[in-house]
């Protein structure tokens, strides 16, 4: 079947989560018929993971928003936002059906510095199954991992949110490249532009890359895009091309 996914890359209004709300609301009531929305990493706060007041449980305002716009607008909506459950913090990827289903998965692997001080590390992958369409949520730093990413027959498109500085861009685009061959699914990454609270330049660079490795590139545009998924085409080359029958067995 073909399925519809929109990437929303755009510069975050940080530290001012109902402007990013209310530009987020705007972005996605512009794109017109799709069935999935991807937002990146802490789309509604951006990453100040120092202001801690920041935090909210998965009742709190983004939740709702993001829950209303699903049903409102009749698509699925992913990204990730900072989270409080139990006195502890997340970075938390949330997965929002039309119908109210509700999908989340916390970072497994917290970027080098202040993240492992504050988070606390998933312990879960996920898969979610969505239209038939079976997803592998990472976030960000997680997509360096291959084991952590391999596909183990159990999904047909990663997707990577994130906050991935331009100085480490032949990085970002190399391994969301990698990660699409090497486990013979489709791998869509959303990411960020311009500067964060410590002057570190974004420049987007969000793709989507099918099961050959072509890619389509958004570069340094502020832009919505949709693309199309067929993944008969993916059943397709897997049975012609199964390389997965032949990966390695250290999962962990």
């Amino acid at each position: 079947m073909n399925l519809r996914i929109s990437i929303i890359q755009t510069e975050l209004i940080r530290q001012d989560k109902t402007a990013c709300l209310k530009l987020f609301e705007d972005k996605i009531a512009s794109i017109g018929e799709t069935d999935l929305v991807v937002l990146p990493e802490m789309f509604s706060t951006g990453f100040d993971i120092s202001n801690t007041d920041l935090a909210e449980s998965i009742e709190g305002e983004t939740m709702v928003c993001i829950k209303k716009w699903s049903k409102t607008y009749n698509t699925a909506i992913c990204g990730s936002f900072f989270c409080v459950s139990e006195n502890r913090f997340y970075n938390r990827f949330f997965f929002i059906t039309p119908d109210g289903k509700s999908y989340f998965y916390d970072k497994r692997h917290l970027f080098i510095g202040d993240e492992k001080k504050i988070f606390t590390s998933g312990e879960n992958r996920l898969i979610i199954n969505y239209k038939g369409v079976r997803f592998l949520p990472v976030i960000c730093y997680d997509i360096r991992f291959p084991i952590w990413c391999r596909n183990r027959d159990d999904y047909d498109v990663l997707i990577c949110v994130a906050n991935w500085p331009e100085v480490r861009r032949d990085a970002w685009t190399t391994l969301v490249r990698a990660r699409a061959i090497e486990n013979a699914s489709y791998a869509v990454a959303c990411n960020i532009l311009g500067n964060d609270l410590h002057e570190r330049y974004h420049s987007g660079h969000s793709l989507l890359v099918d099961y050959k490795g072509k890619t389509e590139d958004l570069e340094n545009n502020d832009c919505c895009r949709t693309y199309t998924i067929d993944t008969e085409r993916l059943a397709e080359f897997r049975k012609k091309f199964p390389v997965l029958n032949d990966r390695d067995t250290d999962e962990k």
